[in-house]
């Protein structure tokens, strides 16, 4: 696994041993990126979450494209130590933020913050129904921003509604047994 694009390009990025934790592999990575990137045109002052974050590969990739900040959220011992190693890449500790908690914890946490994210990755362990959970819990609140987009990676057997309150999808893609589903907070982002 590698970083694909911009600051950390080529740099390698620590993964696991075994199945326990399944990163998304570089190449389903690339086009999320590329249809992000033409979504967004620019990650530049983008504040990401990246939930079930693993290896940190999504929100890592979105640091080296130019988000302002990322907040990774790992709940799991051993995944945080990897994560951990793939953070110290990043060379302005500042841009990032790391939680150990479960998912529906961190995300009480950061709603009590008041913070808001313009990017939120949710990719957790498939066949749990974590997607779904973790859609209506950010429905419920505001950790979303208004022009925000939320990018899911679920297994294609784990159907998501079209909406979640104001969370409408937009787009879907199929990598395999992956697919890649894409709301906005306001409907079709643009």
């Amino acid at each position: 696994m590698r970083v694909i694009s911009g600051a950390y390009k080529g740099r390698k990025l620590h993964s696991f041993p075994g199945l326990s934790i399944r990163p998304t592999s570089d190449r389903t990575r690339e086009s999320i990126f590329n249809i992000l990137s033409s979504l967004l045109q620019s990650f530049a002052e983008k504040r990401v979450l990246d939930l079930y974050a693993g290896t940190g590969a999504l929100g890592i990739e979105a640091l080296s494209r130019g988000a302002r900040t990322a907040t990774f959220v790992e709940s799991e011992q051993h995944a945080r130590a990897v994560l951990q190693k793939n953070l110290s890449l990043i060379t302005d500790p500042a841009a990032y933020a790391l939680i150990g908690l479960p998912v529906h914890a961190a995300l009480l946490l950061l709603r009590g913050r008041g913070e808001a994210f313009d990017l939120i990755f949710i990719d957790p362990p498939y066949g749990r129904g974590l997607v779904h959970a973790t859609l209506e819990t950010l429905a419920a609140g505001t950790l979303c921003s208004k022009q925000g987009i939320i990018l899911c990676e679920h297994f294609i057997r784990d159907p998501l509604e079209e909406r979640y309150g104001s969370l409408s999808l937009f787009d879907k893609r199929r990598y395999g047994q992956t697919m890649v589903s894409f709301f906005a907070a306001s409907g079709a982002p643009g």
